[in-house]
Parts: C-alpha cells; structure tokens; sequence
C-alpha cells in the first residue's frame, strides 16, 4: 500500500486505521508521525530506511537486508489474489481502498503500457511522477520491471532539471503531466538542449491539448501518447496510439482485452456514438471492490461492470473524449463543494436583482461553478 510521502498526520491516521497495516516502511523524516499516531495498530512493526530511532517497534532496514530471515519469503500468492491496495484521492468523499490483484495490475502491462507505447529492455525511462499513484506503480514499477527496462525516478524535478537528466541519462522513454512537457518545451526553447535518444512521451493525469501535443512534436521530433484510466481499472481504460489517427481532445481507443461502453447512467442502456454518457468498464484490469467498503462495492458496480463516474462520448470511429464527472463534488481550485447544495443555495439567486437580498445584510460575491459547467462547454468558449 504506497503512502503519499506528504500526508498530513490527520491523513495518516485515516489510512492506518482503514487498512490495518501490520508493517509500515518509511524513512527517518516520517517515522515520528507514525509512531505518535494512535491509530497505528497494535503490534505493528516500522521499518526505517537511515538511522532508526530507539523503540520496540523500530528495526532498522539495512540491517534487516544484511540478515538472512529465519524462514524463506512467502511466494504463493495467486493470480487472483489481492496483492495491492491504492487509496483514491477522496473526490467522492473520504478515501477508499482499492483492491488489486496481480492479474489486474499484470494485465495493464501486457496490454497497453508495455505493447501500445513499446516499452522495451532497450529503453531508458525517465520517471518524475508520485509512485504511489497507480500510474507510476503499473507503468513504472511493474512494466519497467517485466521488460528489463531502466527507469531513473525524479522527485518533482524543475523542466530544467528534468531535461538536463533526460540529456545525461539519453532518456528513450519520458513520463509526466500535460504540466511537465509544458515546462520541458519552455526549458527546451531557452537552452537548445537536444534529446536524439527521446522517442515516446507518456502524458498521465489529463488529455494533452493539440497544441501542446503539436508543439511537442515540432521541438522534440516524437510524439505524446495519452491515456485516460483509474486507479479501480488499474491504469488505462484507453489509449491514443502513438503511431494511429489523433483526434484531438480524445484520450483515444479501449485497452485491447477491455470492454468499455458508454451508458445513459440513468436508464443502464448505451447511448448512441456522440452522445454524452458514463463510461462503464469491464475486463481482467478491473478491481475486485474496496477495502472493508462493501456498500460502495456494491454501488460501483452494476451487472459486473464498474461504473466510473466519469461522462465521455465516443465518436463513430470508438475514439474517447471525457467531458465531465457525474458525482456530488466539485473541485475547483483545490477546494471541493459539494454540487447539491451549491444548486440549492444558488437556486433563490439566478437572476435575481441585487436588491432582492434582505435589507440590513451585507453583500458577499463569489464565483460559483454553473449547474451546467463543463470541461467541454468550458473548452468551447471564446478565450477574451
């Protein structure tokens, strides 16, 4: 179960609790809060990579990787066995625990991190997103892994930094978010630098714009890949090919093996080709359920298909383009509301006059997300 390095003690506390974990593996920064966490289950173990504090709960990993074990590692977990546990965000709310099993993960490997953007031995990976996101654990971790490839993994580096170390280590294969190649064309335009060995960009997090795609391409001579999945799927759900038809806006076509369909979510019927829906999911890349979270199992799923939340259209030639979310939250500028009540407190106001508030009350302003807001109606208005 990776942690986000940055979690804040009331964070912390919550994920202990909820997982149950009986071995907690951190680094001399971080061990403090954990122990000071009464949420850290009894009998838990730490193991801390550095110097290690004094305490019957503390041993010190490297003299652990120094000494044999009284008894050979476990390896007989299945296929279908839960292996990993990867906490959501909480845009629904609080965090959940999504389960995955080896087949889960092991399948977004072989069927599109390492096939679509041909990830191989001869590769040289440049990896500057978190790892405890799903992304970086399947596509980085894992895939990186079964092929023999080398991944260097940068902690939140500069787009100077990270394109001197693409330059030094003669990155072929490089990550990030529409964020970061921004910042490397930036970089890229003031120092000159050249990347002969670059040959594939891997965009996570959000859909690259044409423009940046375009850019990307003129500047570096090799092309964006996007791919739009979660961490209940394991990663993808659908990818651009690097060397297909680009539609622009599009997070491109299913993973092969994945069966993905676009779904009135009120009525559970497929909506026609261009049609706004919920996209639904089904495949060996997909979650058995939460962790400890039988009711919102239950709720995510529908006659064996995951229900994402997220709203897409597919066009005639099955290209996916997500155009919202159809959950209660809305997350704007890092703070998140919930979408009902901001349409029942705003419902008395559309159109009113400035004098219709009670006289003797002060009057406060505020942008407020639309009720009809959307990424797409967003994208469709004139920039001033």
């Amino acid at each position: 179960m990776p942690v986000n390095p940055a979690s804040t003690d009331f964070e912390l506390d919550y994920l202990l609790a909820d997982s149950e974990a009986a071995v907690v593996i951190t680094d001399p920064v971080h061990v403090a809060g954990f122990l000071r966490s009464p949420s850290l289950p009894r009998g838990a173990r730490l193991l801390v990579t550095g110097d290690a504090p004094a305490h019957a709960s503390v041993h010190a990993y490297q003299e652990l990787v120094r000494t044999e074990p009284a008894e050979p590692a476990r390896d007989d977990l299945g296929l279908d066995d839960v292996a990993w546990t990867f906490y959501t965000s909480g845009t629904t709310g609080e965090p959940k625990g999504v389960l995955s099993s080896q087949r889960n993960c092991l399948y977004s490997v072989a069927a599109s991190y390492v096939p679509i953007p041909g990830l191989s031995a001869d590769d040289r990976v440049l990896w500057p997103l978190p790892l405890f996101h799903s992304l970086s654990h399947i596509a980085c971790v894992l895939a990186v892994t079964a092929v023999g490839a080398t991944a260097r993994i940068m902690d939140s580096p500069s787009g100077d930094e990270f394109l001197e170390a693409a330059r030094e280590t003669r990155a072929t294969f490089v990550a990030g978010v529409p964020t970061t190649y921004h910042y490397l064309l930036e970089a890229r335009r003031q120092r000159r630098i050249t990347l002969p060995d670059l040959r594939i960009g891997l965009v996570g997090g959000a859909v690259a714009g044409p423009g940046l795609c375009r850019s990307f391409r003129e500047e570096f001579g090799v092309p964006l890949v996007d791919a739009y999945g979660s961490t209940e799927t394991c990663g993808a759900i659908t990818m651009n090919p690097p060397g297909g038809v680009r539609v622009d806006g599009s997070c491109g076509l299913p993973v092969p093996g994945v069966d993905v369909r676009i779904v009135d979510p009120e009525t559970g019927r497929d909506v026609p080709a261009g049609a706004e829906g919920e996209v639904w999911v089904r495949g060996p890349n997909v979650t058995p359920g939460y962790h400890n979270k039988p009711e919102a199992t239950a709720a995510a799923f529908q006659d064996g298909w995951y229900r994402t939340g997220d709203l897409a259209r597919r066009d005639a030639a099955g290209y996916f383009t997500i155009s919202g979310r159809i959950n209660d939250l809305i997350v704007r500028a890092g703070r998140t509301s919930i979408r009902r009540r901001s349409r029942r407190l705003s419902a008395p106001f559309r159109g009113s006059p400035t004098s219709a508030w009670p006289a003797g009350r002060t009057r406060c302003w505020a942008r407020c997300p639309s009720p009809t807001w959307s990424p797409a109606r967003q994208a469709s208005r004139p920039t001033p």
